[in-house]
């Protein structure tokens, strides 16, 4: 009986005006939590793989592969205010091995591992039919290879094989999120009471390091700023079957473009990173 409460919105019979407004207060209320979770999951990191020559700026010169895969498990639900994603994050590698610099393992390196937790936290009243939007985020992170050795070799350089990297940090940031509808006439094939939209989002965070390896703290850049532009386009369409159109239809994202910049404070150094997904 809760769970179909839960799921239903509209009005009670031979109910006081008063008791009816406020069961509208709390239908209002499991819209907005459960829509800004949705937006949070669209707009944050997607998982991405590179094939070899295009990650470029390793000590080896180039990766042969290279993925980062972010899977998010949200927290959310009717009564919760905030969401909050948990993200077992990790990044996986295959170096380009250099003989003339003694490599002797088959390429694969031990992966980076960064598990922790983000805070989201709305600004104003968000649904799925609110153009623009606005929110908060502070999150923890704890990143680290695993690896138990020294951080350099006797020469000074990185150990790239076993050696300890290690640091933990926390980033508030600033999210937001501008949507325009179409205004152009649609095909058959697509659906006319729910036009296409065009996203543009972004987002803008302080990253600041704490306990990172004793090794690392002359070296390691412990204040960042992290930027982040993207834009999505979606079309509704309408399934066909022999030509004719069915009753259902869906959005469907056609392609987005992510555009990420972070600011090394210590070190006074931009790293870039851009990629489309259709």
């Amino acid at each position: 009986m809760f769970q179909q409460l839960d799921t239903q919105n509209d009005s009670v019979p031979l109910t006081s005006l008063k008791e009816q407004e406020k069961l509208d207060k709390a239908n209002s209320r499991r819209t907005q939590e459960l829509s800004f979770s949705r937006q949070t999951l669209n707009y944050s990191p997607r998982s991405y793989v590179c094939p070899p020559y295009f990650d470029l700026g390793s000590p080896k010169k180039w990766y042969i592969f290279s993925a980062d895969i972010i899977p998010d498990f949200i927290i959310s639900g009717s009564r919760m205010p905030v969401t909050i994603h948990l993200v077992a994050r990790y990044m996986v590698r295959i170096l380009h091995d250099d003989p003339d610099a003694g490599d002797s393992s088959f390429a694969v390196r031990t992966p980076s591992f960064m598990p922790g937790a983000i805070v989201y936290i709305p600004l104003g009243y968000i649904d799925d039919k609110v153009p623009n939007i606005k929110y908060l985020g502070i999150s923890i992170f704890h990143h680290s290879n695993g690896q138990d050795g020294d951080e350099f070799k006797g020469d000074g350089s990185f150990n790239l094989y076993d050696g300890n990297f290690s640091t933990n940090y926390i980033e508030p940031s600033f999210h937001f999120r501008r949507r325009k509808y179409s205004t152009k006439p649609l095909p058959s094939t697509q659906m006319e009471s729910n036009p296409d939209y065009k996203d543009f989002f972004g987002s803008a965070g302080l990253e600041l390091h704490f306990s990172t390896a004793d090794s690392l703290t002359s070296s390691y850049g412990n204040q960042r700023v992290n930027l982040e532009l993207g834009y999505i386009s979606v079309i509704n369409y309408w399934d066909k079957y022999k030509g004719h159109r069915l009753d259902n239809n869906y959005y469907g994202e056609n392609y987005r473009i992510v555009f990420n910049a972070i600011y090394i404070g210590e070190k006074g150094t931009w790293v870039y990173q851009a990629w489309t997904k259709e």
